[in-house]
């Protein structure tokens, strides 16, 4: 059934329309209309099997997000999806993942002409969870797929926009910055939305009786960004790979969730839950860190030690003043942290050649002068370091070397284990 005012179907918890055979759509009618008891919010998916879809919260169907065009980089061309590349019929499937048992669409993407596919999109949903996962699969190897710009994608899936009709005034908030601060503001097609590779991860939606949608990578996070594509659309938020990446190996896969929930601070608890749950991971508790459980001294951006030091004196004068100043005032600093002023770099607050104490700064290197535990601040690392080149990966023309190697941390860790108490 097809609710001809919103223009998106109107059946159960995962909605499909199509002329697909009846047992193929019986198969999606049966996933469970109730999103999940843990968010005490239902979240459904409107689905069509031209793999366009709206996304509504609650009893009342309001629809958040519209989908928008979808694309793929190969070859030096964009191409979009539905247009570009055509697609089969949408395949009904099940199975499980790490999150529990979920139900499946499948649409597989192919060339107009020679019909090889090129790109399949992917829709789960979960009876036990107010979440949908939007999938990226690469059944064949891409090339030239780089747009040479990091807020640009190479696939384009999911994307969406601001429901126009909805009865719901939404709000966004994100991150953004290599210092990460956060960006808010109204959820609609004219928003400035800080995507790419320093922002826009994870997205969240809320009104204002904080119903919450997070949005994220399920998984390549190094890889995958949120961002606005304005070769794709000018309005529309897409997920996918960093439009930097030049090529993409067959096989690949790519994962984007949309967790629903009650409240900003509980659905951010338990989309984070729902991360580490699907990579086997379990959640530290917070004291189990010494630096957060404990008050430290920290000397980074910001701080008055932070590229200074007492006048006519060494850091390491500086340090042990600061220590006794703590003790006389009663602070019970546990800890101290140092910025990166304390190690060799190419030039000035530049790139690592050596991380390990510059005499100037601790005539005495690192022994346990202080007398507490360390903090240490660490930065990229100078293309001509004092290190094994075996150890990194320089690109020609870059002024850094990413490393490459375990030995690299093993050899820096075991220098570090000798220092402080």
């Amino acid at each position: 059934a097809v609710d001809p005012a919103a223009g998106h179907p109107r059946m159960d918890r995962f909605h499909i329309v199509s002329w697909l055979s009846l047992a193929s759509v019986l198969a999606y009618v049966s996933a469970s209309t109730a999103a999940s008891q843990q968010s005490g919010i239902e979240l459904i998916l409107h689905l069509t099997t031209s793999g366009s879809f709206a996304i509504s919260l609650g009893e009342d169907n309001d629809v958040w997000i519209n989908s928008s065009d979808y694309g793929v980089r190969t070859n030096g061309k964009l191409m979009i999806l539905g247009k570009d590349l055509v697609s089969n019929a949408m395949e009904a499937t099940d199975g499980s993942d790490a999150l529990g048992a979920y139900q499946a669409g499948v649409i597989k993407w192919l060339t107009k002409d020679t019909k090889e596919e090129v790109f399949h999109t992917i829709y789960k949903t979960y009876s036990n969870l107010p979440a949908v996962v939007l999938s990226q699969h690469f059944p064949v190897t891409l090339n030239n797929t780089s747009s040479s710009i990091s807020s640009h994608l190479v696939s384009a899936f999911p994307t969406f926009v601001s429901n126009p009709e909805a009865v719901t005034t939404l709000n966004y908030a994100t991150y953004e910055g290599t210092f990460p601060k956060m960006h808010v503001g109204h959820f609609s097609d004219h928003m400035d939305f800080p995507g790419g590779a320093t922002g826009g991860v994870p997205m969240i939606l809320y009104d204002k009786s904080l119903r919450t949608l997070v949005i994220s990578p399920l998984d390549n996070f190094m890889t995958g960004i949120q961002a606005v594509d304005t070769d794709i659309s000018a309005t529309a938020v897409a997920c996918g790979i960093n439009g930097k990446v030049t090529s993409v190996p067959q096989g690949f896969n790519h994962s984007t969730i949309i967790w629903a929930g009650q409240g900003l601070q509980d659905t951010l608890y338990a989309w984070g839950g729902a991360l580490l749950k699907y990579h086997g991971k379990t959640r530290t508790p917070l004291d189990s860190d010494f630096s957060v459980q404990y008050l430290g001294w920290w000397t980074d951006n910001g701080g008055y030690y932070h590229y200074n030091t007492e006048k006519n004196k060494t850091y390491q004068q500086t340090m042990l003043d600061a220590k006794a100043k703590l003790e006389e005032l009663t602070i019970p600093a546990r800890y101290f942290q140092l910025d990166s002023w304390w190690y060799f770099q190419e030039f000035p607050r530049g790139p690592v050649t050596l991380w390990e104490p510059r005499p100037d700064v601790f005539p005495a290197g690192m022994s346990d002068w202080l007398g507490l535990p360390l903090s240490l601040h660490n930065r990229w690392f100078a293309a001509k370091n004092n290190y094994s080149a075996d150890w990194f990966l320089v690109k020609k023309g870059e002024d850094c070397a990413l490393p490459a190697s375990k030995e690299l941390f093993d050899t820096m860790m075991q220098k570090t284990a000798k220092w402080g108490p």
